[in-house]
């Protein structure tokens, strides 16, 4: 395959990660415009974001034996129509309902990418390991402005347009973003076993699941960004009924720069430290500064404490997300699509999850820094366990 070819594939794998981050980050600023819209409460809205996470993560479950079973272009191009169909939905809709059925099938569109964009990276550079994670640490870096542009965005559209503008933005990425994986991709870059029967490869899934290092690099990851994400949902109502603070994309950019600066110290740190002391460092590093966040809380400092919680987590989420992605793939690389799709599925359920609890709650600001705490407490909880059993000298 030609240099160039290889390279509109990796640009469209960009797009397409930017388009999933914008999917999330850009619609949080514009849920006041909608609720009013919609004629439903802020509150209300965070629905979209539980349903759009529940997509993605039962979803992920189906497109790694997908792949196996049938082709990667295949999977991908389906995948992406069920996307296209959902943002058409989004932006003609006029119930909350619709929206809700709306964001259900872009998640189920979306989650293909995430299973198999990086995966299909590691394939169509499979002749060279090097460029295998220069790229990959790249892409990951790159795609991680998109947070920081989202917001801004949102907010543009809140105060000149319409929200449906963003669907429509998205919907026609995506569109271009599939017309190039058609044209471009081929069977013989799909790097599956299409002889393998769907029972096999389930079980293959199955026995990945109890794999104590698995199960380090995954839940480890995906609590902390569960409770971000949830976090995130709720901090327009926060800072509404709070602090009476209205202007939330300043503090959305504050956030993605935040997990920004984490991949770039994650792409510099690599070459020095372990996948195991980088996610150690974070952890450790997370679980300390959280904790004094809420200690300070108590003294009455709670929008800066709450503000600090939300830097931290978003700095230890874009600094593992390469870090333990990398570490699974490159360990598993016979089961690469199977492994991507569990580590994306434990990344978006426990997202799902946390979203649907917090709906039914009446989230407060102290209430999410203790929250933080216990899910980072957590998390080294399962580092030290599996550490144990590995027999890891950490």
């Amino acid at each position: 395959m030609k240099s160039s070819n290889k390279c509109v594939i990796v640009l469209a794998q960009f797009f397409m990660g930017c388009t999933s981050a914008f999917s999330i980050y850009m619609f949080l600023p514009l849920y006041p415009a909608m609720a009013k819209n919609l004629n439903v409460s802020i509150a209300d809205m965070q629905i979209t974001l539980s349903v759009f996470f529940w997509g993605l993560a039962l979803s992920r479950l189906l497109y790694g034996p997908l792949a196996h079973k049938f082709s990667v272009k295949l999977t991908l191009i389906v995948a992406m129509i069920i996307f296209l169909i959902g943002s058409l939905i989004c932006v003609f809709s006029e119930h909350l309902w619709e929206i809700v059925i709306g964001r259900l099938l872009q998640g189920i569109g979306m989650s293909a990418n995430g299973v198999l964009g990086i995966p299909l990276i590691w394939t169509i550079y499979k002749d060279n390991p090097k460029l295998q994670i220069r790229i990959v640490s790249i892409l990951s870096a790159t795609v991680s402005l998109a947070p920081i542009i989202a917001p801004l965005f949102g907010e543009i559209l809140s105060t000149f347009a319409s929200w449906r503008i963003g669907f429509l933005l998205i919907f026609c990425i995506a569109g271009i973003c599939a017309i190039i994986f058609w044209k471009q991709l081929t069977s013989n870059m799909d790097d599956v076993t299409s002889e393998d029967k769907v029972k096999l490869i389930f079980n293959k899934m199955l026995s990945l699941i109890v794999l104590p290092h698995f199960l380090r690099y995954s839940i480890s990851y995906s609590i902390i960004y569960a409770v971000l994400i949830a976090n995130l949902g709720v901090l327009p109502f926060i800072l509404t009924n709070e602090y009476h603070f209205t202007q939330s994309c300043p503090i959305f950019v504050m956030f993605s720069l935040s997990a920004f600066c984490g991949g770039i110290l994650t792409s510099i740190i690599s070459a020095m430290l372990s996948k195991n002391q980088i996610l150690l460092m974070y952890n450790i590093l997370g679980f300390s500064l959280i904790l004094i966040f809420v200690i300070i809380n108590a003294f009455g400092y709670s929008l800066l404490c709450m503000l600090g919680t939300y830097i931290v987590l978003a700095f230890i989420v874009g600094g593992l997300m390469p870090n333990n992605l990398n570490e699974i793939i490159s360990t598993y690389q016979s089961k690469k699509y199977i492994s991507s799709g569990l580590f994306g599925f434990m990344n978006t359920l426990f997202p799902a999850m946390v979203t649907a609890f917090y709906t039914r709650l009446n989230v407060t600001s102290s209430f999410m820094m203790t929250i933080s705490v216990l899910v980072c407490t957590l998390a080294l909880i399962l580092i030290f366990y599996t550490s144990k059993r590995l027999k890891i000298i950490l």
